[in-house]
């Protein structure tokens, strides 16, 4: 990654966003039990986003190991499919996304 901290990678293009979240990907998300390098990262993120208020979510939580670290580590949301597998657009018929009730990291 050249110049990283200018142009389109810089802190003041993400400051002065104003996101509301950062989605983390799921290749490093999946493996931060077993991969410090891969935790770390999550770790960094995370602490980043909320620093510039901004809530995290974490694609991939595919695991309990998974899940729990995300607690420990203070990641707003997670999404997967230990959670809620993805539903067909079919199968939610006349259903308003805004009707359907979304949760959080669940609890123990």
């Amino acid at each position: 990654l050249k110049n990283f901290g200018s142009g389109l990678s810089s802190f003041s293009f993400l400051k002065n966003l104003k996101f509301d979240f950062i989605k983390i990907d799921g290749n490093i998300v999946s493996d931060i039990a077993d991969d410090k390098v891969d935790h770390g990262m999550v770790e960094s993120i995370n602490s980043l986003a909320h620093l510039l208020g901004i809530k995290t979510i974490a694609e991939c939580a595919d695991g309990d190991s998974v899940i729990q670290s995300l607690k420990l580590l203070g990641v707003d949301y997670a999404q997967g499919d230990l959670l809620a597998k993805p539903v067909s657009m079919d199968d939610l018929g006349g259903e308003k996304l805004s009707e359907r009730k979304f949760s959080g990291i669940p609890a123990d």
